[in-house]
């Protein structure tokens, strides 16, 4: 019967050390299952190795992908930025200018309706906006934690 030592299957009898070779003795026996242990031993040896590589291979790739995350985001921030600013100054105008009608009483269902749009929209740029900060925020905050 045959069963697995540490890395190295040896046969039953010679796992438990009571077998004399051939008459060669104990001294060859030792030299046997030390080249054995060798072998299992520098192949654990070259599979750390390998590990290791493959480690230092993600942590490379990781590094990449939150710096171009964090690029990408901060271009879309800048892009949002200025898209904001114009939609919040248009807002801004025709809020104004639809308060005015309604005061005076010339307001019209249009002119309400596109202030209403204008104000979605600003809103909704602002979420997205506040959504690109968090992330860089977070891409930071992993990329110091290391």
């Amino acid at each position: 019967m045959i069963r697995k030592n540490s890395t190295c299957f040896l046969p039953d009898n010679l796992s438990s050390g009571k077998v004399i070779i051939g008459g060669l003795g104990h001294k060859l026996l030792a030299w046997v299952l030390a080249a054995m242990c060798l072998a299992g031993f520098s192949s654990c040896e070259s599979k750390h190795q390998k590990l290791q590589q493959q480690i230092e291979q993600r942590k490379a790739a990781l590094e990449h992908k939150q710096d171009s995350t964090l690029t990408a985001a901060q271009e879309e921030i800048q892009r949002l930025d200025s898209l904001l600013q114009q939609v919040k100054s248009e807002y801004e105008q025709k809020r104004r200018a639809a308060e005015a009608a309604h005061e005076a009483g010339t307001g019209t269902e249009e002119q309400f309706g596109e202030v209403n749009r204008l104000r979605q929209l600003r809103d909704s740029l602002q979420v997205r906006f506040d959504t690109e900060c968090a992330k860089i925020r977070y891409v930071k905050r992993r990329i110091n934690e290391g």
